[in-house]
């Protein structure tokens, strides 16, 4: 697995752990896990059978049709195609008291 400890961008065409920004235009090739601890600027593009793991913040817009788990914020725009599934975990879960 690769580490990348600064701003990723293009294709990722191999398992990577990313410290930092996964900056559009970005795709994660099928096949692929990504786990980022930072946030996401600008289109990303998650093909069939790739997933993308966010634990920070979706900043930018995702095309997803593999697996993309968001656990932390939530701002930006993520789009299932085909068979994409998307699973939004906060961190900071809304109080139920009164």
């Amino acid at each position: 697995m690769r580490v990348i400890r600064e701003a990723a961008t293009g294709q990722i065409g191999e398992d990577a752990v990313i410290y930092g920004t996964l900056e559009g235009p970005a795709t994660v090739r099928g096949g692929v896990t990504v786990v980022l601890y930072g946030a996401t600027a600008g289109p990303v593009y998650v093909e069939r059978g790739a997933r993308l793991l966010v634990y920070g913040a979706n900043a930018g817009q995702i095309v997803n049709r593999g697996l993309v788990v968001v656990q932390g914020v939530d701002v930006g725009e993520i789009t299932d195609v085909e068979e994409g599934e998307t699973q939004l975990e906060p961190r900071i879960r809304a109080s139920t008291a009164e």
